[in-house]
């Protein structure tokens, strides 16, 4: 598999986990619901508080272990992603045969010439600008653009009062140097850099879920839907953590024994 196929992959990956995470919540929710229904019709007076207290700690931790799970495999994958993408970027284009350099190195020494002995900025502008546009190889744009600052210099220096004006002229054919310069596969790369840092920039729930959270558990423990590796480190939910899982053991038993006496 070549490496655009394997970062669109792992994009693919990201993008299918936040399809299904809605789903996935979803069916935790109709879960949670279910419990706390089981709860009210076991225990319709004494000990419901205490059972749904116990019921929903161990409800916002399987909940929150599932959201954990799925945003760090969302983020590994794009950021895997991202910084493939951004290997393949920043990678050179592969340099000519020694004759074709030389000879490009004769035309861009030309180049250079002709823009400093030109009548005026205008001609040495366009001498420049069509050179530019002649370029139809990556290593050769990049060359150029590594050249950029010192051959624009005395065209700039020559324009006096519309060195504005040349500079934004120069600056487009800038920009047009900087896309030549890209490989077929780097400009792929860039592009699939640009999705990745996108995405992890966007939420893998939408904001519903949240809501819901909210409605079902509280605001607090809603607030860390974007953020799960912070609820576990929270201290009032660290303290949660840290109270004995007998007392879910013990629930569900009285549960199961409850149910067996209807």
């Amino acid at each position: 598999m070549s490496k655009i196929k394997e970062i669109r992959s792992l994009i693919e990956k990201a993008s299918e986990i936040r399809e299904h995470a809605t789903g996935n919540y979803r069916r935790s929710l109709d879960s949670f619901r279910s419990g706390k229904a089981r709860i009210s019709r076991l225990f319709p007076g004494e000990g419901r508080q205490q059972a749904n207290s116990i019921f929903d700690r161990k409800s916002r931790r399987e909940l929150f272990r599932m959201i954990q799970n799925e945003t760090n495999q969302y983020r590994s994958a794009l950021r895997s992603a991202a910084a493939a993408a951004e290997q393949i970027a920043h990678s050179a284009a592969p340099r000519p045969s020694d004759e074709i350099v030389e000879r490009f190195e004769n035309r861009l020494a030309d180049v250079r010439t002709e823009i400093l002995i030109a009548p005026t900025p205008e001609r040495a502008s366009e001498h420049l600008r069509s050179f530019i546009g002649s370029i139809n190889d990556p290593w050769a744009a990049m060359r150029v653009k590594q050249e950029y600052g010192s051959l624009v210099a005395p065209i700039i220096a020559a324009a006096g009062t519309q060195a504005g004006s040349f500079k934004m002229q120069l600056s487009s054919a800038f920009e047009e140097l900087k896309a030549q310069a890209l490989t077929a596969e780097a400009r792929q790369a860039v592009e699939l850099h640009e999705t990745a840092e996108a995405m992890l920039q966007s939420r893998i729930y939408p904001q519903i879920v949240k809501d819901t959270i909210s409605q079902e558990m509280g605001w607090r423990v809603a607030s860390f839907v974007d953020s799960p590796d912070d609820y576990f480190t929270a201290q009032e939910f660290v303290e949660d953590e840290q109270k004995s899982k007998d007392e879910e053991l013990q629930l569900e038993i009285a549960m199961s024994f409850a149910e067996s006496r209807r």
